[in-house]
């Protein structure tokens, strides 16, 4: 088990490494997993036969650059609308920052 100084020791270097302190996100939330689709107004959740889950882009049937099912996480897109006005203004406060 690592002791209080080599933690510390730890924490100085990677305070070091990088200029801003980046905190990953939850890997079994669906913000991590799914990405933007996770809070998409164009998303739509399907459910296969089997137990598996795929997100379809609504935009694909409109607009051929969006592709059906997008490789997931999205990470960027173009065609995001947030479902909710707090998904909105949290990706407008981090662009922002």
């Amino acid at each position: 088990m690592a002791s209080s100084d080599d933690l510390d020791r730890a924490w100085v270097s990677v305070r070091m490494r990088y200029s801003v302190l980046v905190l990953e996100a939850d890997p079994t939330s669906d913000a991590a997993r799914i990405g933007l689709c996770a809070d998409c107004l164009h998303a739509r959740r399907i459910a296969s036969a089997r137990g598996s889950l795929f997100y379809l882009c609504e935009r694909s049937a409109s607009e051929p650059k969006f592709p059906r099912y997008p490789h997931l996480p999205v990470m960027q897109c173009s065609g995001y609308t947030p479902k909710t006005q707090n998904a909105w203004r949290s990706l407008h406060a981090d662009l922002d920052s």
